[in-house]
């Protein structure tokens, strides 16, 4: 989800994989997902994660609306 490690994969794999698989704003849906259930439950792990910032990590993950590197 936020991108661990990306360097375990060469750059062309990485862009295979995109290739194949598209993540098509899967970030941003995912962290709209978290977000809706933080408000309505704010002692949930999800509500956890967004005030640990999830976002952030989210929007730096390298794989996340652009391609690698």
């Amino acid at each position: 989800m936020v991108g661990r490690r990306p360097e375990e994969f060469s750059p062309d794999a990485r862009a295979r994989m995109l290739a194949r698989h598209p993540r098509l704003g899967f970030g941003a849906r995912f962290l709209a997902c978290f977000e809706d259930q933080a408000r309505r439950k704010p002692d949930s792990a999800a509500a956890a994660s967004v005030r640990n910032d999830v976002a952030g990590r989210i929007a730096a993950n390298p794989l996340e609306g652009r391609p690698p590197a």
